[in-house]
C-alpha cells in the first residue's frame, strides 16, 4: 500500500506540474495587463514629477502639492498592480487620469490642453486594461462627455490660475498627449512580444512534460511513436537499431522489497540507460519494466557491442536497499529499422526478448 501511495504521489507531482503549466498558459492575458500597466504607471509618474518640479520652480505651491499627490497615488496603484490586483490598479489608473484632466482643466482652463488627457484613458481602457465589456462601454462612453464638460468650464466660471500665456504648459501637455498615445501602443507591442515568448516557452514545457514518463523521467511511448514517425518520414537517420529490454524477475523485487523499492530500481535503470547512450539516441519507458532504445545510424553489429556493454553495466550496478543490496539483470531483443516496417521490427524485438527469457535471461538476442 505504501509503494502504491508513493507512485500515486509521484504521478500527482507530474499532474501538478502540468496544472501549473496550464495555469501559466491561461494567465497570459493577466500577465500582459500587469506588465503593460506597470510601465505606463511609471511613465505617468515621470510626467507628474516633471510637473512637480516645474510648479516648485515657478512658485505655484498648490499645484506642486497636487502633482506630488498624483505621484503618491500612482505609487500606490503600482504596488497594487505588482501584488496581482490588476482590476483595482486598472480602475485606479483610469480614474487618476480622468480626475487629473478634470481638476487641472478647472484650475488652468482649456488653453493648456489638459482636457485632451482623456484620450490617454480611452486607448488602454478599450484595448488593454482589465475591464469587462460593460465596464469598457460605460467608461469609453463617458469620455466624450468629460471632454465636452471641460470645454464648457470657461463659460461657467473663471479659472483660479490664469495660464493663458504659459507656452511651456501648452506645448508640454499637447506633446505629452501625442507622445502618450504612441507610447501606449508601443508598450502593448513590446509586452505582446514578451507574452508570446512566454507562451512559446510554456507550450514547449507542456509538450516536454506530456512526453515524459512520470516515474523515470525518460520519454514515454507516445513520444517514441512520434520519434519513429518523424524518422521514417525523413529517412535521414535510417537504419536505426531498436532494442527492447525487460528487467529479469522484476516481480520478485516488488514482492521482496516493496513497490517503492521497485520504483527506485526503475529509476536507477533509467539513469544507467540515459548515461550510456548518445544524446541523439531514443531511450523510453515502453511500459511497466520494459524499455525501448533507438539508435539512429547504427547497424546490428555495432548495436550488439553497445547493448552488451550496457547489459554488463546494469549487471554490475549495486542498488542499496535497507538491509541489503539489489542487483538486477536485463534481457533484450534487437532489430534494425530500415524502412517503414516499425511494427514488424518491434514484434521481432519482442519475440527475441522472450526467446532470451526462455533461454536463461541476462542476455541480448540479436
Amino acid at each position: 500500500m505504501y509503494g502504491l501511495a508513493v507512485r500515486r504521489a509521484r504521478v500527482y507531482d507530474i499532474n501538478n506540474d502540468l496544472t501549473k503549466v496550464f495555469v501559466l498558459m491561461y494567465a497570459q492575458d493577466k500577465l500582459q495587463i500587469k506588465m503593460y500597466l506597470s510601465i505606463i504607471i511609471i511613465m505617468a509618474s515621470a510626467v507628474h514629477a516633471v510637473m512637480a518640479f516645474y510648479f516648485a520652480f515657478t512658485g505655484v505651491t498648490m499645484l506642486f502639492i497636487l502633482s506630488a499627490a498624483d505621484i503618491f497615488i500612482y505609487a500606490i496603484a503600482y504596488l497594487i498592480n505588482r501584488s496581482g490586483k490588476t482590476r483595482i490598479a486598472s480602475f485606479a489608473f483610469i480614474l487618476k487620469i480622468l480626475t487629473y484632466s478634470l481638476v487641472t482643466t478647472f484650475l488652468f482652463g482649456t488653453n493648456v490642453n489638459v482636457h485632451w488627457f482623456v484620450l490617454l484613458a480611452i486607448l488602454p481602457t478599450s484595448l488593454y486594461l482589465d475591464f469587462n465589456k460593460v465596464e469598457r462601454i460605460v467608461i469609453i462612453a463617458s469620455m466624450p462627455l468629460l471632454i465636452n464638460l471641460q470645454l464648457l468650464f470657461p463659460y461657467i466660471y473663471p479659472t483660479p490660475f490664469n495660464m493663458e500665456n504659459d507656452r511651456f504648459l501648452e506645448f508640454f501637455f499637447a506633446n505629452i498627449i501625442a507622445l502618450g498615445l504612441i507610447v501606449e501602443v508601443t508598450i502593448d507591442s513590446i509586452t505582446t512580444i514578451r507574452i508570446n515568448q512566454l507562451q512559446e516557452r510554456n507550450a514547449k514545457a507542456f509538450q516536454d512534460m506530456s512526453n515524459l514518463d512520470p516515474l523515470t523521467r525518460l520519454y514515454n511511448r507516445r513520444f517514441a511513436e512520434q520519434f519513429f514517425d518523424k524518422m521514417i518520414g525523413s529517412g535521414q537517420d535510417l537504419p536505426c537499431l531498436l532494442c527492447m529490454i525487460d528487467i529479469d524477475e522484476f516481480k520478485n523485487v516488488n514482492d521482496t522489497y516493496g513497490h517503492d523499492m521497485g520504483d527506485k530500481v526503475l529509476q536507477v535503470l533509467a539513469e544507467l540507460l540515459r548515461k550510456n547512450t548518445r544524446q541523439s539516441d531514443l531511450v523510453c519507458r515502453w511500459g511497466g519494466e520494459e524499455f525501448l532504445l533507438g539508435m539512429p545510424g547504427c547497424d546490428l553489429e555495432i548495436g550488439r557491442d553497445i547493448m552488451e556493454k550496457i547489459r554488463k553495466k546494469i549487471e554490475d550496478e549495486v542498488i542499496p536497499a535497507e538491509s541489503s543490496a539489489i542487483r538486477i539483470t536485463v534481457t533484450g531483443g534487437m532489430g534494425v529499422l530500415e524502412d517503414d516496417n516499425l511494427k514488424q521490427i518491434l514484434d521481432e524485438c519482442d519475440k527475441k526478448l522472450y526467446e532470451g527469457k526462455r533461454s536463461g535471461r541476462n542476455k541480448i538476442v540479436a
